[in-house]
């Protein structure tokens, strides 16, 4: 690991590229950051006094061999504020072009030095890379192309913003205020460095990223670029930390996973299964979860009883439910079987209601309920065990 402080103009300077892995969120300043920003800019900007102003970290990994004519880097930290400066950046480039500026700074050397690569072909051709409707919308800016219909609303809330504050600033104010920027710039090793433990030791507090964003990027980071768009393109759907729980409950039997502790859960139990294995998995339940839980049950029988449950608020039954669900798909009990289950899920959740019997032990009940099933004969097995509580 190498760490030092840097301008963070010297960041971007050069022949190189940082990327933005895809499983990183997805840009997400508010006008809000983008106006503290601005305001500390011009601030130290006009100040002579004033030699710098810190505005965070850049920590990053080189994605292959750096000694690239064009040498690539995955942002482990600092996606935000390196795509709002750029989008700054660009602002800038722009109203000078508008106002045919050259001196002391011109158009084409903001362009050659901070948003583009002179000599990259295709994407190589920028310094940073987003991803999905992040990375199209940047680059329809920086070529001054008309963004997509579904373009990024953020990136273009941010950039009209800077360009509004560029129509009336003073510009050399504000070129003064962006040379004195200051980051701390750490560049991990390949082979030596750990990105996971990093990332991890920049998140403990669990305060920025939901369970369901650590474990995403525990699973994907480490992993070569290419490696990293197909896995999350082809089995990441979304992002529930109720489902990581249920997932992990199905797949252990333990009701008292905390979700603040869902992360650390999901490691120990990811070491027993191969990446890709662990990822259909989490698909396959996802699919399932979705059914039951967020109302995308097409069979009309099964979504009547799931919509019933879910009135009930009878969450802690859904890592039974998905379970059954998936022998249902692997053909170990018919659709009748499976809708009469739910009934009588349905229907012990309601009479402990009822009876107001506490819920302290009905999480358990359900998290272990599948153990005592003779699932050769699923229907009367699962009568039994209902009939013994």
């Amino acid at each position: 690991m190498k760490a030092q402080d840097l301008q963070f103009t010297q960041l971007l300077e050069g022949s190189k590229q940082f990327i933005i892995p895809i499983f990183q969120r997805t840009y997400s300043w508010e006008q809000s950051h983008c106006q503290q920003l601005w305001a500390d800019i011009v601030r130290v900007g006009k100040n002579p006094e004033l030699n710098s102003h810190f505005i965070g970290s850049a920590v990053y990994i080189p994605e292959e061999d750096t000694s690239a004519a064009i040498s690539r880097w995955l942002v482990i930290d600092g996606q935000q504020r390196i795509t709002t400066m750029t989008l700054l950046l660009l602002a800038f480039k722009r109203r000078l072009e508008a106002d045919q500026i050259d001196e002391p700074v011109g158009p084409e050397l903001i362009e050659d030095y901070y948003l583009k690569n002179r000599y990259g072909k295709g994407d190589l051709g920028y310094k940073m890379l987003l991803t999905r409707t992040d990375k199209d919308t940047l680059i329809a800016l920086i070529d001054n192309k008309e963004p997509g219909e579904d373009a990024s609303h953020r990136i273009l809330e941010n950039y009209k913003y800077f360009s509004e504050q560029m129509a009336s600033a003073d510009l050399d104010a504000v070129y003064q205020g962006i040379q004195k920027l200051m980051i701390v710039d750490v560049r991990l090793q390949q082979g030596i460095d750990n990105p996971q433990m990093i990332f991890e030791s920049m998140n403990s507090t669990g305060k920025a990223l939901t369970q369901a964003d650590l474990i995403r990027n525990f699973v994907l980071m480490g992993l070569d670029h290419e490696l990293q768009t197909r896995l999350y393109t082809e089995y990441y759907i979304t992002e529930f930390d109720d489902f990581m729980r249920y997932f992990l409950v199905v797949n252990t039997a333990n009701q008292k996973i905390r979700r603040q502790d869902i992360y650390d859960e999901f490691k120990v139990y990811s070491r027993k299964h191969a990446v890709e294995d662990l990822l259909a998995s989490l698909k396959e339940y996802a699919g399932f979860y979705c059914c039951i839980a967020l109302g995308a049950e097409k069979d009309r029988e099964l979504g009547d009883a799931f919509h019933d449950i879910r009135e009930l608020r009878a969450d802690v039954c859904y890592p039974l439910l998905m379970e059954v669900y998936k022998d249902y798909q692997g053909e170990l009990l018919t659709k009748a079987d499976f809708v009469q289950i739910a009934r009588m899920i349905e229907s012990y959740v309601f009479r402990r209601a009822v009876c107001d019997i506490p819920t302290n032990s009905t999480g358990q009940t359900f998290a272990t309920f599948s153990r005592q099933l003779n699932k050769k004969n699923y229907l009367e097995s699962v009568k039994a065990a209902f009939l013994l509580l």
